[in-house]
């Protein structure tokens, strides 16, 4: 006899209705978040919008070419004067649909056009992004901002010619003077002479067992790291290091073409080195008002680094690979120009380059820092900046995202493009090209701000 049971009907109802409540639970959910991400698309898509419009209209204030502006409600973002000047807005899929002009001396009845006076000095702007949804419902974003007239002296770029090689590395040379004391032949007859190429094993050169070191008529290969200590030294020819080289306490470092550090190289404490052309495999550091000079071109494997009041002049092209940080009242002076991989710029450093850089990474700058380059830029990565300022002779082009704050400025005198994303600061910031500026919104499309030239004066 079989003792098998099955579900009963009223068992089947039950579940069939817990199933559906399920079901439909499921589905008004995923219902729900879909809605609330093409909300937040949305918003999104209008902030951006948002952020172009009151740059357009800030860049446009400074340089004159906001006088006689009126939205006018026929033409779908476009501010149009008398004469018939245009501002075009290129939006996505979004209106500028009101604006209002409140400053002193403005036309109540025309809140809508601006009519410029020479003592208005600030401006008042509220307008109104929109876009019809699906449902035909209007959705809003608000702008309540403000403008100020900058000074002359904030519309100065005051970029000149840059440096050949040898006015580059005389800027070093004056500061070499200030640390180090000149070095004369009868130091060097009292001290560690070789003549021809020699090899040496000492581990270090310094005052208490050699007064200076001089090689004439030839090289110097070391065959491990070593340092050089509070003396002079001085090679004809190249140096090579299979190791690491270190330079402290004033050390002076003369070298007649090349120098080859199989490691690092680190200057410390007031010391300097001068040579034709320097490879450094790993990285390069200056420390403590320290000096470098190179008249033709440097390479390293892992950056440089620049710290408290150190300086470097190279006459050449600069290679720096890895990541390279400047800071702290460093200076940093290249006549040709610069590859690098990410660069950091911080507390009141300087650095300026003559001709064009790359940066395959990324840029960060803060405190008061500056950055001039006499050709164009091209930054692979991202460019984020709190604090300091960029200025460039020729392009610049940002493929990465662009992540700034009051007070950067970035000024050009070609055009400025920037590729990736933009941070909702960067209308905030000056920013300013003698050709055009373009930024990629989120959905991929140009917001052109054309010619504002004015910023370049």
């Amino acid at each position: 006899m079989s003792n098998e049971k099955g579900f009963t009907l009223i068992e089947l109802l039950a579940g069939l209705l817990l199933f559906s409540i399920v079901s439909v639970a499921a589905v008004s959910l995923t219902v729900q978040a879909m809605h609330n991400n093409t909300n937040a698309e949305a918003t999104n898509s209008l902030r951006n919008d948002a952020t172009y419009v009151t740059q357009v209209l800030r860049t446009a204030y400074e340089n004159g070419n906001l006088d006689g502006m009126c939205l006018n409600k026929e033409e779908e973002n476009i501010l149009r004067s008398k004469s018939d000047e245009i501002i075009k807005l290129q939006l996505n899929d979004n209106k500028l649909s009101a604006i209002e002009f409140s400053y002193k001396g403005s036309d109540p009845s025309k809140p809508n056009c601006f009519n410029s006076q020479s003592e208005v000095k600030t401006l008042q702007v509220n307008f109104t992004i929109s876009h019809k949804n699906n449902n035909e419902e209007n959705e809003t974003f608000d702008v309540d901002t403000a403008f100020s007239k900058p000074t002359k002296d904030e519309l100065t770029v005051s970029l000149v010619k840059p440096d050949e090689g040898s006015a580059v590395i005389e800027k070093c040379k004056i500061l070499e003077k200030q640390i180090i004391t000149d070095t004369n032949n009868d130091q060097y007859s009292k001290g560690l002479q070789f003549t021809g190429d020699t090899t040496s094993s000492l581990w270090q050169f310094d005052l208490n067992n050699h007064r200076s070191v001089k090689v004439t008529d030839g090289s110097m290969t070391v065959t491990h790291s070593t340092s050089i200590n509070d003396i002079p030294f001085k090679v004809d020819q190249s140096l090579k290091v299979n190791g690491e080289l270190s330079l402290y306490n004033t050390a002076d470092t003369n070298i007649g073409k090349q120098t080859y550090t199989q490691n690092g190289l680190g200057l410390f404490s007031k010391s300097s080195l001068e040579t034709t052309s320097l490879t450094v495999s790993k990285k390069l550091q200056a420390q403590n008002q320290s000096v470098l000079m190179v008249h033709g071109n440097v390479e390293t494997g892992e950056g440089a680094h620049f710290f408290t009041e150190s300086s470097g002049c190279v006459g050449g092209d600069a290679y720096l690979k890895g990541n390279s940080e400047f800071q702290n009242f460093s200076t940093f002076h290249i006549a040709g120009n610069l590859e690098a991989t990410n660069l950091n710029l911080l507390s009141k450093a300087e650095l300026y380059v003559g001709k064009d850089t790359l940066i395959s990474g990324n840029i960060y700058f803060q405190r008061e820092t500056k950055f001039e380059i006499g050709g164009n830029v091209l930054v692979n990565g991202d460019l984020t900046a709190t604090n300091g300022s960029l200025y460039v002779k020729g392009n610049l082009k940002v493929l990465g995202n662009l992540d700034i704050h009051t007070p950067v400025k970035i000024i050009a005198e070609g055009d400025i493009t920037i590729e990736g994303s933009s941070g909702p600061n960067w209308s905030k910031a000056t920013i300013c090209a003698g050709g055009d500026i373009r930024i990629k919104n989120n959905n991929g499309k140009d917001m052109i701000i054309k010619e504002n030239h004015k910023c370049q004066k």
